[in-house]
């Protein structure tokens, strides 16, 4: 009997071969066009986490990891970044929100929705990675402890928890709101993206790692 890892993983790649014209379409263009194709084709990809949509109403893309993968295998340079922690994400972001204003200040509109769509996925990106940090705490808190035997290995998987929280909190006090603001200035897509969506996620983080403090005492 095959392993249910193994069976996953085949359903993947073949997902990925069987629609390798959506997925081609999206890195290139950097959305979907759901006009385009089925939507149960759409539907299934996302299930699969190769589309994602990263609010109502917005069009699809792909995610990250999978762009990661063709940009090492097609050796495509023009996005590929370097994904080490949220300190070189955020310094990512103020480099391409700088490449966008300038390419707006130039009239290079044609670049400047590029730097826009590039901005916003790495937005996502950054609070997608956020929010799977938060999800792999409550995991280890919720599933961890149950599978030691004793109390002394039940702090230790505390004491493991509890360093991984203060952590994810000294990511989270590299934002700096302040110095956000002033970047996206007065353009309402760079307030939408690097204050709102930012801020708001930010919140929502810090309290679900206050609840997750409070269970860990």
């Amino acid at each position: 009997m095959s392993h249910p890892l193994q069976i996953a993983g085949i359903k993947f790649l073949k997902a990925l071969a069987k629609h390798s014209d959506v997925i081609m379409k999206a890195y290139l263009s950097g959305r979907v066009n759901e006009l385009e194709f089925d939507v149960k084709v759409l539907e299934r990809l996302v299930e699969h986490g190769v589309l994602w949509r990263p609010e109502p109403g917005e069009d699809l893309r792909l995610r990250s990891s999978i762009r990661a993968l063709l940009e090492n295998n097609l050796r495509d340079e023009r996005n590929r970044q370097i994904d080490a922690n949220i300190g070189t994400k955020l310094a990512a972001i103020n480099t391409v929100t700088i490449h966008y204003k300038e390419a707006l200040h130039q009239h290079n509109y044609a670049d400047a929705q590029v730097y826009l769509e590039d901005l916003t996925e790495q937005v996502y990106g950054l609070v997608d990675s956020l929010k799977s940090n938060v999800r792999n705490l409550w995991r280890r808190i919720h599933n961890e402890f149950g599978y030691v035997a004793s109390i002394n290995a039940k702090i230790r998987e505390n004491e493991l928890a509890q360093s991984q929280l203060t952590e994810m909190r000294k990511q989270l006090e590299m934002f700096q709101f302040d110095q956000l603001a002033a970047t996206a200035g007065t353009s309402r897509e760079l307030r939408r993206l690097l204050v709102v969506q930012l801020q708001r996620s930010y919140s929502e983080i810090s309290q679900e790692l206050s609840i997750a403090q409070s269970k860990l005492i």
